[in-house]
């Protein structure tokens, strides 16, 4: 993770323990916080995303958010979020096998609209629940001293301020052609920012940048 003056750039990736052993911490914060729990997803093939969003729901999960977009993973799975066929399966795995909880598709902001929204309305037509919009952009930060890309992986996602007004445009395209719930994502740091998201059309917000920073 590098700052930026515009926010941050990270290429963590997407590596953890697995579900099996996610789904005891799931199981240990709902037994002390009452509140709603977001469990977010991703897995390396269509039946993985099914598998993985099942034993969140059992675990004890109240909402699946199902990554598709990350910007700089290596699973090329998670480009699936630029391809409306694609994005149809994986949201038709998830439905089979998550019965009692709503489903959320992150979606991707490297694209243009009638892209994004095709995307989108495959997604709802099979049946999602629900947006979060939108994840990272793909970016890359330069040492020029040595000429080369600071971040080992050489791309990374950025997110902070600098997305915010490429997020609110997506946000604003997205509640043109549906009524279902929207998170907006993208360079919060102040309720200004909040009330901009839900003035285009977000119903909540996910803050992540600005909790790094501060």
């Amino acid at each position: 993770v590098i700052e930026v003056p515009c926010g941050f750039i990270n290429a963590i990736g997407l590596r953890n323990p697995g579900i099996d052993v996610f789904s005891e911490e799931i199981k240990k914060f709902k037994k002390i916080c009452k509140k709603p729990l977001i469990v977010s997803i991703y897995a390396n093939d269509t039946e993985g995303y099914g598998r993985v969003a099942k034993v969140a729901e059992n675990s004890g999960a109240d909402v699946i958010e199902v990554n598709v977009s990350c910007p700089h993973s290596k699973e090329k799975i998670l480009n699936i979020g630029l391809d409306a066929r694609l994005t149809a399966e994986v949201i038709e795995e998830v439905k089979k096998n998550v019965k009692r909880i709503p489903i959320f598709i992150k979606l991707p902001g490297n694209t243009n609209i009638p892209s994004f929204l095709d995307v989108a309305k495959s997604a709802i037509d099979s049946g999602i629940d629900g947006f979060v919009a939108i994840n990272t952009l793909p970016a890359i930060a330069i040492d020029i001293e040595i000429g080369k890309p600071i971040l080992g992986f050489k791309v990374g996602g950025l997110s902070g301020p600098a997305i915010k007004h490429v997020a609110l445009r997506l946000v604003y395209e997205l509640r043109k052609v549906t009524d279902l719930p929207i998170i907006g994502v993208g360079g919060i740091t102040n309720y200004r920012d909040v009330l901009e998201f839900i003035a285009t059309g977000a119903n909540a917000v996910q803050i992540g940048s600005a909790i790094g920073k501060y």
